[in-house]
């Protein structure tokens, strides 16, 4: 099984400052480190699992096209927000400029039949992230927000 999830990627010193704080939450709190996992990013879309490389190839033409119009989208990660008890994250603040490329993205990438649809959390129902910690962290999570309640993550990308 081959997953796929399309992200953009976060760069500059907020990569700098995301990726600190991950391997600070890691060791006070002993729990995984997602940044020895994958870089930090705003996931734009799970694709699901694509094992057909014709599928991949429409795929990667459809990335390369979006990538040459548009080189970046500013972001605003503000403060720290959560899904349940399973995820604590960074959360962004939506802009115009986000939303339009997000929707038009989305809009392509669901044209594409292979491209595995899920709506609870995507679409209208997007909301935009980067996670700090995952999967372990249930036992810890009062504990961890509570950290995080002392803690200033505010940092434009424009």
């Amino acid at each position: 099984m081959t997953e796929y999830c399309l992200d953009y990627l976060i760069t500059g010193k907020a990569k700098k400052a995301h990726l600190a704080l991950t391997k600070e939450i890691s060791g006070k709190f002993n729990i995984l480190d997602v940044g020895k996992r994958t870089l930090p990013h705003l996931t734009i879309k799970y694709l699901g699992d694509i094992r057909k490389k014709s599928e991949l190839n429409c795929l990667l033409d459809f990335i390369k096209k979006v990538a040459k119009a548009e080189k970046f989208v500013p972001i605003d990660l503000k403060g720290f927000s959560n899904f349940g008890k399973d995820v604590i994250f960074v959360d962004v603040k939506t802009s115009k400029k986000l939303d339009d490329f997000y929707d038009k993205v989305y809009a392509g990438l669901i044209e594409l039949k292979f491209v595995e649809k899920l709506e609870k959390v995507e679409g209208k129902n997007m909301h935009f992230h980067a996670t700090l910690c995952a999967q372990d962290i249930n036992k810890n999570f009062e504990e961890i927000f509570n950290f995080l309640k002392t803690r200033i993550f505010c940092i434009n990308l424009i």
